[in-house]
């Protein structure tokens, strides 16, 4: 579908199902179904018997699945950080997660349902509980990071991250880290979830962002000392 889309926008006039044929190196039969769909959802339409162009639609579409691209095109990468002990990799892997994190919790405060919410209700709230105890709360962290990517409705996303935050313990290095900071993640976090729970997708993103901004001063000042 993408490949059409991309296709159907870089040509200046309308364009047809033989067209498409011969540059997507496909059936018209093949190439008919995919405009179809393609029609349906919104993303291309008809102008008379000229052919189809995209729309403002299909265009968003368009640019969603390239941010998709851009944000995983690096992952093998990013996965072989996740197998590294070198401490200097940690500030690495928060800027990947300064990255993806925004965007995937953008998708699950709009995704999220009733249920979802609850879910991550009763897991702040045993994130509080174990640090009024004085533990580090690393697995309820974690376990609320990794529902945000599970809630993005991007699985590449979610399995990426998933084998980031769990090889080596670098979650729980992270925790332990940020206790170096003045108010540590627990109000980032209450911030955060404010936002989720309002619905409010782009106060979530823009927390979530300062929440990795700030671990990430935290640990370039660490590696300083």
């Amino acid at each position: 579908m993408t490949t059409l889309l991309e296709t159907i926008k870089e040509c200046i006039s309308p364009v047809g199902a033989a067209y498409l044929s011969k540059q997507l190196d496909a059936s018209v039969a093949t190439i008919g179904r995919m405009l179809k769909q393609a029609e349906e959802n919104g993303y291309i339409t008809s102008i008379s018997n000229k052919g189809r162009i995209i729309t403002p639609k299909g265009e968003t579409f368009l640019e969603s699945q390239m941010t998709q691209v851009e944000l995983l095109q690096n992952a093998e990468e990013v996965i072989a950080l996740a197998f590294s002990e070198d401490p200097k990799h940690s500030k690495d892997i928060l800027e990947f997660r300064r990255l993806v994190e925004p965007y995937a919790v953008r998708c699950a405060t709009i995704r999220a349902t009733e249920e979802d919410l609850h879910e991550m209700r009763d897991l702040d709230f045993e994130h509080r509980y174990v640090t009024r105890k004085g533990e580090s709360g690393s697995e309820q962290d974690l376990k609320m990071h990794l529902k945000f990517a599970e809630l993005s409705g991007n699985s590449a996303l979610f399995q990426v991250l998933r084998l980031l935050l769990t090889e080596n313990n670098v979650y729980q290095y992270f925790s332990a880290i940020t206790t170096m900071g003045e108010a540590g993640s627990y109000k980032d976090h209450e911030v955060i979830l404010k936002a989720v729970y309002e619905r409010d997708a782009d106060a979530a993103a823009a927390a979530m962002e300062e929440h990795l901004d700030n671990l990430i001063k935290i640990v370039s000042k660490s590696m300083e000392n």
